[in-house]
């Protein structure tokens, strides 16, 4: 490694160190300068060669004395060596024991080599020479060797060193310069993270050569650097503390540094570069807070079973402020520094956030572990509910028994019925009768889905039957995830959270940015920003139960219930209070707990004590006085350069408070319900009023109360509140009906029971008669079909019931039974026939007289060709007159002679003209004309025979 130049990688990381480590990490022994020290001004102190080839005076001559140093530390007796290698490796052991808290400075240690030093140093002159000579020897032991440097600048400190490693066999050399003020100043606050007042300062190099040329230790190689000051500033300055600086090759993130409260300080490092001894004063900046001499320093008590720090004989529980500092406890091997107390507006100097920060501390504290004052969650084993919690769950309200008779009635369950099939199968059995509601059904006792879902009751027995495993689990994590916990996970929550809030508000040394997987501490968080605590004493005197307390009877549930009941409290009275109930009355929903301004409802199924009481109690936490800030009495670090963390409480009391309320009872009354029922067709004849009243009588006599009953009420209604005795005589309570026109009315049931009254109507019925006549020449064509089928239509539409008509029932049927209204409006019957081929149908009639349908048909005359139809569409034409009187080949054409003259030509009829009759007339003519013409023939030729 090329050499740095003096001070120019100079900073600072803050930490404390501790010996026991160092001991256990070099397990060799630090033997005494053979030669005196040599004081050297610190005007006159000049620095070696450095890295760019320039020489400062005076630096041969330390350069000398360091090797006749190194040389004799190297001839020094191996036998102590060994004495002290020994003890390193037990202290290394020990210090192993506790890795949370860094490793403090052994005091006695340091001590020690530090006498052993002086009384050797006048063996080690003598054998001066010797060692020289021997130098050969040095490189071969030196894996096991310690080499110690001295210097000093204006009688100021002293330096020394020791290494270990496996291959470390170098030759040390120190140069000793000094430091400005503002230089040093700079390093300190860099590495400290603060400001402070520096009263002086040396700086140190250390280096080792090999063969001439500068190296750095192989892997595994230690070193420590311890200096002490000869005249220590404590005695002439206040809050002073010295600090020593080690510059780790420019890279400031890798900075160490330690400071103590006396006048030695030393620490391990794992490379050489710079070193910078300062005497400081604090000056504070946002985030610290200074101590003054005279403050009373405390010590911080730790319990290791909790890991919970306090003060006050553990009255005030303690969190740290800064994640990335020391927990301020003893190990085994190590003392943690001395505390003192201090005002939170010194620690927090940004003042227009102070009064905020401060806040939402409190609200944290009072929240947070132990003291859970907001109820953010509930401290368990297992960070899981109980299974005595749980079996609480399990205990069902009694409506719930009442309208689940078949699955709950009486059972009783508890976690152990995991093995038992048959109450399992109960409470699956009512998990799949509660899903029918999901369609806005209710319970007998009109309670909706989202009321029985919403059962604690109901959840447990849903984690039962589908997770079956581990109900409890699925519990915590369906319905309460993040409030079951540990007491470990709580007080891990709690510190998170002021981390978070101190990492917010811009407090250093601190890097929790986010509180993922930390669910508690989340809510903790969220709670801090607007709940308000109770900072005073807490009185029963500021609460109370108001609403109806009085129990009255429900005949429909069958239970006694009271009014609505509020718990009437202070807004910053948080916590859960606790019911104390009459033997046999619980709340309607099965709690036992109750939280300010919440209400309940408490019933019995068994008639309740008269001037009962019901109490709620709770112990509730507030803050007796505000925060309690501790800091370290010193600007105290460990060996790695970290200082320790301010600690923060409060002190937090608890007080029992609690509230009553008699609970009385309204005995001695009853009631009657009555329900009415529709018998009319569902109001078929659209008669049935809109309501009906009902008079309440009492032995017979009216009562003068009334009920009025309609589709709004369901035509349903109760009479409450009703004596049941009368000069000592139970009173018999039936009821009355106003009458209703069209309607039989019948009353039925009982008192107890209820009453029922029933109107009935009949309907008004009809019938519609139907009757087939047929016009067809008394069926002269034989084509009248054996039966016909009639439908019959209400207002147009097809009823669906027919009748069929035939020569067995005379051509004749009725439809009966039929409804003249429908809602009301008179319904208009009507029929209809099947087609019936050859036949024109006609209607006639009305419903109320009766329907005929008449089937035409016009039968063909007797001697017509039965088939005249087919002649090419022309009627026939008369014969032709010729006086010849014949016909040929029947056309129709004849001729006839005579006196007369002319032609006459006839065609044979067409048989398929419509009108036959005047083709036959044709034919009779021709026939005529022919008979004519032959006895004009006949007579003629007689004539002439004569």
């Amino acid at each position: 490694m090329k050499k740095p130049k003096t001070g120019k990688y100079r900073s600072l990381v803050s930490a404390f160190l501790c010996c026991a480590l160092l001991a256990g990490l070099l397990p060799t022994a630090v033997y005494a300068d053979t030669s005196p020290v040599e004081e050297h001004s610190a005007n006159t102190v000049q620095t070696d060669e450095t890295a760019d080839g320039s020489s400062n005076k005076g630096s041969d001559r330390r350069e000398d004395r360091s090797a006749a140093v190194s040389n004799d530390s190297a001839s020094s007796d191996t036998k102590a060596a060994a004495k002290e290698s020994a003890a390193g490796k037990t202290d290394a052991a020990d210090g192993k024991k506790d890795q949370k808290s860094e490793q403090p400075s052994d005091a006695s240690r340091q001590t020690s080599s530090g006498n052993d030093a002086e009384e050797k140093a006048a063996e080690s002159s003598e054998k001066k020479t010797a060692a020289q000579a021997d130098e050969g020897r040095h490189a071969a032991e030196s894996e096991k060797g310690t080499v110690q440097l001295k210097a000093s600048t204006g009688s100021r400190v002293d330096v020394q060193t020791a290494f270990s490693g496996k291959t470390f066999e170098t030759t040390p050399k120190l140069t000793v310069s000094d430091v400005s003020e503002q230089e040093a100043e700079a390093a300190v606050k860099k590495a400290l993270g603060r400001d402070t007042k520096v009263l002086g300062a040396v700086g140190a190099d250390i280096t080792f050569l090999a063969n001439g040329q500068e190296v750095q230790p192989a892997d595994g190689a230690q070193v420590s650097v311890t200096m002490k000051w000869q005249d220590p500033l404590a005695e002439k300055e206040k809050n002073v503390s010295y600090v020593l600086i080690h510059v780790h090759n420019g890279e400031a993130a890798r900075m160490k540094s330690a400071e103590v409260s006396d006048t030695r300080v030393s620490f391990s490092a794992d490379s050489f570069s710079e070193y910078i001894a300062a005497a400081v004063q604090d000056t504070g900046e946002a985030g610290t807070a200074q101590a003054n001499a005279s403050d009373t320093r405390i010590k911080i008590d730790y319990d290791e079973k909790t890991d919970i720090h306090s003060v006050d004989n553990g009255n005030i529980i303690l969190f740290c402020m800064n994640n990335q500092m020391h927990w301020p406890h003893d190990t085994p091997t190590f003392q943690a520094p001395e505390y003192v107390s201090v005002d939170f507006n010194d620690f927090f100097k940004d003042k227009e956030n102070a009064a905020e920060l401060a806040q939402r501390l409190k609200v944290l504290l009072y929240a947070g572990y132990p003291y859970n004052g907001l109820g953010l969650y509930e401290i368990s084993d297992h960070g899981t509910i109980s299974e005595a919690e749980f079996n609480l769950l399990l205990n069902p309200p009694e409506w719930i028994r009442t309208d689940f008779p078949d699955s709950i009635g009486s059972e009783t369950f508890t976690y152990a019925d995991l093995k038992d099939p048959a109450k399992m199968a109960k409470l699956d059995q009512f998990i799949k009768a509660s899903g029918t509601l999901l369609h806005g059904e209710k319970t007998a006792s009109g309670r909706t889905y989202q009321e029985v879902s919403s059962l604690p009751f109901w959840k447990a027995a849903y984690c039962m039957t589908q997770f079956s495993s581990d109900p409890r689990e699925a519990y915590t994590q369906i319905y309460n995830s993040g409030y079951y916990v540990t007491e470990s996970q709580a007080y891990v929550n709690t510190s998170h959270a002021v981390w978070k809030l101190m990492y917010d508000y811009g407090v250093d040394h601190n890097n929790i940015s986010s509180l993922s997987g930390f669910e508690l501490a989340d809510n903790l968080l969220k709670a801090s920003t607007d709940e308000k605590i109770l900072e005073n004493e807490p009185t029963s005197d500021a609460l109370s139960i108001s609403g109806n307390s009085t129990f009255t009877y429900d005949p429909d549930q069958k239970i006694w219930q009271t009014g609505t009941l509020t718990l009437k409290a202070p807004e910053n009275y948080h916590g859960k209070f606790t019911l104390t109930l009459p033997a046999g009355v619980s709340t309607e929903d099965g709690s036992t707990t109750v939280q300010p301004g919440e209400s309940f409802r408490l019933i019995s199924t068994k008639t309740p004590e008269d001037q009962s009481t019901v109490s709620l109690s709770a112990s509730l936490v507030w803050m007796d006085g505000g925060l309690r800030m501790y800091t370290p009495a010193a600007a105290a670090t460990a060996s790695d350069g970290k200082g320790f963390q301010n600690m923060i409480g409060a002190v937090i009391r608890k007080k029992e408070v609690s509230a009553s309320v008699t609970l009385s009872r309204k005995d001695d009354t009853t009631a009657v319900s009555v329900e009415k029922v529709w018998k009319d067709g569902d109001n078929q004849d659209g008669i049935r009023p809109e309501k009906v009243t009902i008079h309440l009588l009492a032995d017979g006599n009216d009562t003068g109360k009334s009920v009025t009953l309609n589709a709004d009420n369901n035509w349903k209604a109760t009479f409450t509140d009703l004596d049941v005795y009368a000069s000592g005589k139970k009173i018999a309570y039936t009821v009355s009906e106003d009458g209703v026109k069209n309607y039989d009315a019948e009353i039925t049931g009982t008192a107890k029971d209820g009453y029922t009254v029933t109107n009935t109507h009949a309907p008004e019925q009809t019938s519609v008669s139907v009757e087939k006549v047929w016009k067809d020449g008394d069926n002269q064509d034989g084509i009248r079909p054996e039966k016909v089928t009639i439908h019959l239509l209400a207002d147009g539409k097809t009823t669906g019931k027919s009748v069929t008509l035939n020569a067995d029932n005379n051509w004749k049927a009725s439809f009966d039974d039929l409804a003249v209204y429908n809602s009301g409006k008179e319904i208009a019957y009507t029929v209809t026939e099947d087609e019936v081929n050859g036949y024109t149908p006609e209607v006639s009639g009305t419903a109320k007289d009766g329907y005929t349908v008449t089937n035409i048909h016009t039968p063909k005359k007797n001697g017509n060709p039965s088939d005249p139809a087919d002649h090419n569409g022309k009627k026939p034409t008369a014969p032709t007159d010729t006086g010849k009187g014949s016909v040929s080949n029947g056309t129709g054409t004849g001729t006839e002679t005579g006196t007369g003259t002319g032609t006459e030509t006839a065609s044979q009829p067409n048989t398929s003209d419509t009108n036959a009759f005047a083709g036959y007339a044709g034919l009779l003519a021709a026939a005529l004309a022919a008979g004519a013409g032959s006895l004009i023939w006949y007579r003629k030729k007689r004539k002439i025979s004569k």
